[in-house]
């Protein structure tokens, strides 16, 4: 019988979600509320990509997004990742199940689309945003801006080679900071404030 190596099991997602399997890394920080950001949606469309190993394995295939140079935040400063939405498809190779099939977002918070599906073969998932404070999981801090998204397995059957394949789009929601005005564009808006007021 398989055991899974997902990290410390933090919570199910709720209504639709609940067949899928959501983890959180234990040394992940918990939830702070953050004031003056806005909050956006970016969604990540990817082809056949690789599952290869377990998390962190250097075989992962690893996307980096700058966050806020995708949702026009201001350029190095802290982003949120809140909550994930998903439509994958994902395919298993014998004996690989497609529970196994997972993504870790910048090692923090790992998301399973299969969970339950525990054999091999070719299935699509798809579940709208699911937010993380809802289910008892920790925003994923991206500094910088910066956030990875690692395609592993979570059991790995084949050392060193390919498990699966998943392809389709996470839907990342987002808290950013939005850049401040530049000054002369402030000083431009005030001249025209001032111009108003004379006539």
């Amino acid at each position: 019988m398989k055991t899974l190596s997902l990290i410390a099991i933090a919570g199910l997602a709720s209504g639709a979600a609940a067949d899928n399997l959501w983890s959180a890394n234990p040394s992940s920080g918990i939830n702070t509320q953050q004031s003056g950001l806005a909050s956006g949606t970016y969604d990540y469309t990817f082809g056949d990509t690789a599952h290869w190993d377990l998390q962190g394995d250097s075989d992962n295939v690893i996307v980096t997004l700058d966050l806020n140079a995708l949702l026009g935040g201001a350029a190095g400063a802290d982003a949120f990742l809140t909550g994930v939405g998903w439509d994958v498809s994902v395919t298993s190779t014998d004996p690989s199940w497609l529970s196994e099939a997972s993504y870790s977002f910048n090692g923090e918070i790992f998301l399973a689309p299969g969970a339950g599906d525990d054999f091999p073969g070719s299935s699509s998932y798809s579940n709208p945003i699911v937010d993380f404070t809802d289910n008892a999981l920790p925003d994923v801090l991206a500094a910088g801006g910066i956030l990875t998204i690692e395609f592993f397995d979570s059991f790995d059957d084949f050392a060193d080679a390919i498990d699966g394949f998943s392809s389709g789009t996470l839907t990342l929601a987002v808290d950013y900071k939005v850049p401040a005005p530049a000054g002369l564009a402030v000083l431009g808006l005030g001249g025209l404030v001032a111009a108003r007021r004379r006539r």
